[in-house]
């Protein structure tokens, strides 16, 4: 084993280990914002998208940078995606998106230049976080303790179930049923 081989596996494993204790802080940050929200609505989703969008170097001074996410990575197009039907949804006074009907779907679909199923995506965002938030007050109201990181998560979510609504859990098994024909066709050829 070379020198240089020795500092680039010291090296690589330094950046992995700030990696994951800067993931852990957004986690635990992420908790206690949620847990000292006392309302979740979409105006605050929509400010948590913008929020991620910057630290996740998706938009703001970091997009600039040589290791940030391209126009072409899927997760930038989404999140941008999203954001823009976000802006548009709040300009059209859309405050309460799980109410809207197809036609003001239809209607912001066109307004951002989106296709119908970039707003359902949109929708299941917010649900699933406006779940995650009702989900971390019902643990704070209990008594109960926050997690720390998402092993604590999915161990506390074992014993409180988190309630997702059912446009999130109906898509989540066609997703399921999806990907398991997929990889029965490349496994087997059917």
């Amino acid at each position: 084993m070379s020198v240089f081989s020795h500092l680039r596996e010291k090296m690589v494993g330094s950046m992995v280990n700030k990696q994951t204790q800067a993931f852990k802080e957004h986690f635990t940050n992420h908790i206690n914002t949620l847990s000292n929200l006392p309302v979740f609505n979409f105006p605050v989703f929509v400010e948590q998208m913008r929020e991620q969008a910057k630290k996740g170097g998706v938009m703001g001074w970091k997009s600039f940078l040589p290791n940030a996410p391209t126009e072409k990575a899927p997760e930038a197009k989404e999140i941008k995606a999203v954001l823009q039907l976000c802006d548009e949804a709040l300009k059209q006074g859309i405050a309460n998106i799980e109410q809207a009907t197809f036609q003001d779907k239809l209607k912001l679909s066109k307004a951002a230049q989106q296709d119908v199923g970039d707003v359902n995506v949109l929708l299941r965002k917010y649900l699933s976080a406006k779940a995650m938030h009702d989900w971390v007050q019902r643990r704070k109201s209990a008594g109960l303790p926050l997690p720390e990181s998402q092993e604590d998560m999915m161990t506390m979510l074992k014993e409180t179930p988190m309630k997702l609504p059912p446009e999130v859990t109906k898509f989540a098994k066609k997703t399921q049923k999806q990907s398991m024909k997929e990889f029965a066709k490349a496994r087997y050829g059917k």
